[in-house]
């Protein structure tokens, strides 16, 4: 698809009024590997052999050799670059060491926890509650280096699950709610869990910003007191897209002094990048036309067009508006089939089960935080790009 000439086209209809105001060219970028031998256990690297991975990117062993060494570490990198690799990697093979060791991996969301566990059962994770009684992997049920048991705690979990997962699950993903309201105040039935835990992950610690960050950065140390006082002192990985300052965020977050890993390694292909401000509707007030009606009509001129497309949304109310305004341009059956597309793609069954992100096209006098800051960390398929800086942790603190 010849993007400069669409680009062009979209420009040059009577209804254009300017909307394009700026636009930028990201090259395209080849793969950095690296030759570090990483001593994995073999399981392991049986995993990632059988994944059709032989070669890790620098970033990732650069982050992975960090972590075995004992350091806590914040890897900083796009979108799609690898950076799960980077935590699930050193967990997997403490696991399959001693599967007395407990990992605990932190999601600003529930949607993520949930995708993220999909991804530990293709390293032999038991993905699943287990069953009341259940032995946890690498005891006398024969499950030694096959098997380690992975689940989500939070919200959604059922209450006849949660003492099971709380005795059994050697891998437990949650968000920060969930870890102040139900794990932190009821830590004496956690108490094996937080004497064994290795390895604490944040991942998208970009979004951990303002009074969510400055809340979040306090249940960190209150789990870092309970560690203690279980006598552990677990390595904390964090993940982070590109911002200009990885480690003074990730310190405040965690108190702790972070080694940063921000040298990416992963291909990235040409992208143009097109800033598209709505119209003004109203001389008077200068009030625009709303971002997520424009990114609508949008979506649907590149769907006639055969452009394979995706956007982005605040909330599943907006998706489903802008499903709706498909049919304005074509037929009711491509609204059905753009939902089924999304329900088919992300697991799920219905759309209410849908969970949406930022959107990408915003308008420039958009609200909240600046817009370069917003976009860079929430445009899709993006490798990199350019590194823009998280606002600092309000000095506001939630008690509690």
């Amino acid at each position: 698809m010849d993007v400069e000439r669409l680009l062009a086209d979209i420009q040059g209809r009577e209804s254009y009024a300017g909307q394009v105001i700026h636009v930028r060219e990201r090259p395209a970028r080849v793969a950095a590997f690296s030759d570090r031998e990483l001593p994995l256990h073999p399981e392991v690297a049986g995993f990632l052999r059988a994944q059709g991975i032989e070669r890790l990117y620098s970033h990732q062993a650069e982050a992975i050799a960090a972590v075995l060494d004992g350091e806590d570490i914040c890897t900083v990198s796009g979108t799609a670059s690898g950076k799960t690799l980077t935590y699930l990697l050193p967990i997997v093979d403490a696991l399959y060491r001693n599967s007395g060791d407990r990992a605990l991996l932190i999601y600003p969301t529930k949607a993520l926890a949930q995708d993220q566990l999909r991804k530990l059962g293709e390293f032999g994770g038991r993905v699943g509650a287990p069953v009341p009684g259940a032995q946890p992997a690498g005891g006398p049920a024969g499950l030694r280096d096959t098997h380690f048991i992975a689940e989500t705690y939070d919200g959604d979990t059922p209450r006849d699950k949660r003492r099971a997962i709380k005795r059994n699950a050697q891998v437990v993903l949650t968000n920060p709610d969930m870890l102040h309201v139900g794990i932190l105040p009821y830590h004496h039935t956690w108490s094996d869990f937080f004497r064994n835990l290795r390895y604490v992950v944040l991942d998208e610690v970009h979004t951990y910003r303002g009074i969510f960050g400055s809340h979040t950065a306090n249940i960190i140390r209150r789990l870092r007191r309970i560690c203690a006082h279980y006598g552990a002192n677990p390595r904390f990985i964090c993940c982070s897209a590109t911002i200009a300052n990885p480690e003074e965020l990730t310190g405040k977050l965690t108190g702790l002094p972070v080694r940063v890993i921000a040298d990416d390694g992963a291909p990235r292909s040409r992208k143009l990048i097109v800033f598209w401000n709505p119209p003004v509707v109203e001389k008077v007030t200068g009030r625009r036309r709303s971002g997520n009606l424009e990114a609508a009509d949008l979506l649907a001129l590149l769907v006639r067009r055969a452009v394979r497309s995706i956007t982005f949304t605040l909330a599943r109310s907006q998706a489903r508006s802008g499903a709706g305004r498909l049919t304005l341009h074509q037929d009711e059956s491509l609204a059905h089939e753009f939902l089924g597309e999304c329900c088919r793609h992300l697991g799920t069954t219905t759309v209410e089960e849908i969970e949406y992100r930022p959107v990408v096209v915003l308008p420039v006098d958009s609200e909240g935080p600046p817009l370069d800051a917003r976009f860079t960390h929430v445009r899709p398929l993006a490798h990199g790009g350019a590194r823009t800086r998280s606002p600092p942790l309000k000095d506001k603190r939630i008690a509690w």
